[in-house]
């Protein structure tokens, strides 16, 4: 067993090192969750720590970088204006909670991590939804 505090918050896990972080589109999603990842590999080595984002968001060039793991889902915004486009996000955004939930159940992580943008949304709700501890960090609300 081993425990991280950290940030105001207390993790306490017993045989799980897997971490996930969903956060990102913008640096102010995303750099907020590289920072928390950060202190939670120094204070535990042995932790994994997986982060998940999409193609099109910065998440896609920079958590490689920080040497941290990155799963991709499908998800993605909605257009403020009318777009075709539009009509396809509920299918979409059905689709990736199924991939978020498929990763749920392979990595069975201590805890799942949002730190906002559209990419949080079905990774905290597949995590809730199969029972895994969930931490929401959103410094704009």
């Amino acid at each position: 067993m081993s425990t991280f505090s950290g940030f105001g918050l207390r993790v306490t896990r017993t045989g799980h090192k897997n971490f996930i972080f969903a956060g990102g589109g913008t640096g102010g999603h995303l750099y907020p969750a590289i920072a928390m990842a950060q202190e939670l590999r120094r204070n535990d080595p042995d932790a994994v720590i997986h982060f998940v984002g999409t193609r099109r968001g910065i998440e896609e060039k920079v958590v490689p970088g920080h040497g941290f793991i990155l799963h991709r889902i499908a998800v993605r915004g909605v257009r403020r204006s009318f777009a075709v486009s539009n009509l396809f996000v509920p299918f979409i955004l059905i689709w990736s909670i199924i991939q978020s939930a498929a990763l749920m159940l392979k990595l069975k992580p201590a805890t799942v991590i949002g730190t906002g943008g559209y990419v949080s949304g079905p990774v905290l709700f597949a995590a809730t939804i199969l029972g895994f501890p969930t931490l929401i960090q959103e410094q704009n609300s």
